[in-house]
């Protein structure tokens, strides 16, 4: 009944309750009846020392009848189960199943005996107090309930857990593992083993970096200091590198004195925590070293500049000089990784810590490189993520990293892109009516499991059988299904990509595709008025930034845009960032006139050390780097001192700014927009200027005067604003009225000589814009808040001209 019910009844075992098993088939071969009794279970388990059982009847006393000529294999000979046997297997697999064991245990078996018999080798009083220990056990899901077999169980902990593991894995990996852990436990609880995981693929392969390992290799077989130092930004793949070692060790392409390593990865974390009292953190690092020391030891320590200072209290040492004597004295190896900056700030200055080391520079990927390493990780991506990603995807997201991933570091910048967009295009469901129809079939499948469970434990075993077979069916349709399923794979697409950028790089995704030159002509000459040809050569400038025929390093366009005050240079550089990027902030912008002494340049990025504020970051450097397709507008350039203008020189041509702690932020992906009231184009109007090459050539001449040549120079376009004519105010002043009753709470009419008379007194002003703005202020706006203050009752205001004045008529 017991294998009919189920055929893999014997896999479900354990390692030691197969053992047990088969030890009692040899005592029951010994017998005339040659048939499994409950006394050669109880036998068995008495002698397979170690497992759970056995600890548990050692607490007792047991009485079993001697056995004759025990045999030490088993025969061919067919062995019969007892009834009684037969029930004690079919509730040790229902002890198991009910609370949620995969595997069944020795415990298990014995639970199976002491409910379902009364053994004669077990007295009564034992057989309770067996069965209450064993049910506090399993209720407490193996935490045991009672201190006593806390005492018995604590140092078998370890054999337990591996018990519920399959039969394959504990019989390829448990020995090994054993030995390791028993060797090493410092190591293996603060360690990882990397060359464990490269022995079951759990590590991606090394592509490429074939010099730099061979290096590292060459170090670690010198006779003295033969410890690597992997130097390197972050992204790089120094981390990698240390795991491509672990991978040819495992395939033993290394040279001899390697092959027997073991390659263990510092958890510094873990080596730190819980040691609360004076004198922990060191024993821990003494018994480490001490493990580390041994000959089949590779100690990595990944960001090595963090055990300097780490656990270090008042008087004590820290984990750095406690590893230097051992260094020293070569009574260990190490690899360590850390980045230039830190190598610098933290073991550079360390002497006697950084000649312990050889230096192994990693230097960033180049595009083509990157390209070439990604095409060969793209297979495990596509198994991983069952779909397909094609080669032109993969040369976008190498490019696409280069341009708005800029502070970090090739491969690992296009690894994540195109990891993210994979899974992007996993994620979308493409049939939904097959995800309905799945998911209807395992909430069946659950139910006939569940209708299943309930008829073995209430020992209906005829049903219990026809119910499996239904499980069986419909796991098998299920499984059917998700094959279909498979072979319909997604391909990444380019807009995968572009979206996954734009979340990683914090971008607007519109600014990823590069806005339309025509739909930016359009909405740039409805919002500004009066400077069509201004609008057109800014457009024309962004075309070839926006196309890739620029240096890509560099902004997406520099521009100096001149004319006089009030004619909208500021509010075009407005109107193009919310085009550009449509980030609230992305328009930084930056009044010059507040900068005209030298030391005001620290404001921009940061102070220098020993000065008040030199912790705190500085305004332009940490406002890019939060928003790198920004709109930086320099207002009225002209008022700068000239220290703080050489930021300009650094930000045009490279395209990137260091701040003051050496930190860059990269602009490649801004536009910069430099403003001056100086170099009016209509000075030279009467005498046949238009916008053409000839006026700006002029321009720059006259600029010249004013702005340090080697700025213009690095300028791409500089762009000259028309005077508003009264035609250009008057429409400016119907917009700004009409924007005002937008922003009231009752409704405004007013006639057109009402935005002559407002036109005319900004002119007059010679304001421009501006003088638009305060002229409403003063003579509406005003007239506006006194009579509603006067009269609540306000519902509409009416604004007309009689004898050059305004007059206003309310309605209530």
């Amino acid at each position: 009944m017991l294998l009919s019910l189920y055929p893999q009844f014997s896999e479900r075992l354990t390692h030691r309750s197969r053992k047990v098993l088969e030890q009692g088939c040899k005592y029951a071969e010994s017998t005339t009846k040659q048939q499994l009794e409950i006394h050669h279970i109880i036998r068995a388990i008495t002698q397979e020392d170690g497992c759970l059982g056995y600890k548990l009847l050692a607490t007792v006393t047991v009485k079993l009848p001697p056995v004759k000529g025990q045999t030490t294999e088993l025969s061919k000979k067919k062995i019969t189960i007892s009834e009684a046997s037969q029930q004690a297997l079919v509730k040790a697999l229902h002890t198991a199943f009910k609370y949620k064991q995969k595997f069944i245990g020795t415990e298990h078996l014995l639970y199976g005996i002491l409910t379902t018999t009364t053994p004669a080798s077990i007295s009564k009083k034992n057989r309770e107090a067996l069965i209450q220990d064993l049910e506090e056990m399993f209720q407490s899901n193996s935490a045991l309930g009672t201190a006593k077999l806390v005492k018995i169980i604590e140092k078998t902990l370890q054999v337990v857990h591996s018990e519920h593991r399959t039969r394959k894995q504990y019989a390829d990996k448990t020995s090994i593992r054993t030995v390791r852990t028993t060797k090493f436990p410092t190591l293996n609880r603060f360690c990882e083993n990397i060359t464990r995981l490269a022995e079951t693929n759990s590590i991606d392969p090394l592509i490429g970096r074939n010099q730099e390992l061979d290096r590292m290799v060459r170090i670690l077989i010198r006779r003295t200091k033969n410890n690597p130092l992997l130097i390197g930004e972050p992204g790089v793949g120094k981390t990698t590198l240390v795991q491509g070692l672990a991978l040819r060790i495992h395939e033993g392409l290394v040279p001899p004195p390697l092959l027997h390593k073991h390659i263990y990865a510092l958890n510094l974390n873990n080596l730190v925590a819980g040691t609360t009292f004076r004198g922990e953190f060191e024993e821990r690092m003494h018994e480490l070293v001490k493990e580390a020391s041994h000959n089949d030891v590779l100690l990595f320590i990944d960001e090595i500049h963090t055990l300097i200072g780490a656990g270090s209290a008042q008087g004590s040492l820290d984990a750095a000089n406690i590893l230097k004597p051992a260094l020293v004295n070569g009574a260990f190896q190490c690899i360590g990784a850390t980045t230039l900056e830190e190598f610098r700030h933290s073991i550079e200055k360390d002497g006697a810590l950084e000649r312990r080391f050889q230096k192994v520079v990693i230097h960033e990927e180049d595009s083509e490189k990157s390209i070439q390493t990604l095409g060969q990780l793209a297979p495990l991506y596509e198994k991983h993520h069952d779909v397909t990603i094609n080669k032109d995807i993969i040369a976008l997201c190498v490019e696409l990293s280069q341009r708005y991933l800029p502070h970090r570091a090739l491969p690992d910048k296009a690894i994540d892109i195109l990891d993210e967009a994979a899974s992007k295009a996993n994620s979308v469901i493409t049939n939904k009516e097959f995800i309905q129809s799945l998911n209807a079939l395992e909430r069946k499948l659950q139910g006939i499991t569940t209708d299943k469970r309930i008829a073995v434990e209430n020992e209906r075993y005829t049903k219990a059988a026809t119910l499996k077979k239904e499980e069986d069916t419909m796991r098998k349709k299920i499984k059917e299904m998700q094959d279909a399923s498979k072979k319909q794979k997604n391909t990444v697409q380019k807009d995968d990509v572009y979206a996954v950028v734009a979340e990683i790089a914090s971008v607007p995704l519109e600014s990823i595709h590069s806005p339309s030159p025509e739909t930016m002509i359009t909405q740039l000459k409805k919002d500004i008025i009066g400077q069509d040809e201004a609008i057109t050569s800014v457009v024309q400038a962004l075309k070839r930034g926006y196309s890739g025929v620029r240096d890509v390093s560099r902004p997406v366009g520099s521009f100096l845009f001149c004319g006089e005050s009030g004619v909208g240079k500021s509010h075009v550089a407005k109107k193009i960032a919310s085009l550009h990027s449509n980030n609230k902030d992305a328009l930084i912008q930056i009044d010059m006139s507040e900068f005209s002494e030298s030391h005001t340049i620290s404001r921009l990025i940061g102070a220098p050390a020993g000065y008040v504020g030199y912790e705190d970051a500085g305004f332009l450097t940490e406002r890019i780097r939060k928003n790198p397709t920004a709109v930086v507008l320099f207002d009225e350039i002209e008022k700068a001192h000239p220290s703080v203008l050489n930021i300009l020189l650094q930000i045009l041509e490279e395209g990137a700014l260091t701040d003051n702690k050496g930190k860059k932020s990269f602009f490649s992906n801004a536009i910069i927009v430099l403003t001056t009231n100086k170099g009016d184009i209509n000075t030279t109007s009467s005498i046949g200027f238009t916008a053409t090459q000839d006026t700006r050539g002029y321009l720059r001449s006259l600029l010249s005067h004013h702005i340090r040549p080697e700025i213009l120079n690095r300028i791409d376009t500089v762009i000259p604003f028309n005077s508003l004519t009264t035609k250009n105010l008057q429409d400016i002043a119907e917009r700004e009225l009409a924007l005002l009753n937008e922003r009231l709470s009752i409704s405004l009419s007013y006639t057109k000589p009402v935005a002559t008379y407002i036109a005319k007194k900004a002119q007059k002003a010679e304001k421009g814009a501006r003088g638009i703005r305060a002229t409403i202020q003063e003579q509406i706006e005003n007239e506006i808040a006194d009579r509603i203050e006067k009269s609540k009752n306000i519902h509409a205001l009416h604004v007309s001209t009689k004898r050059g004045e305004l007059v206003f008529d309310t309605v209530a």
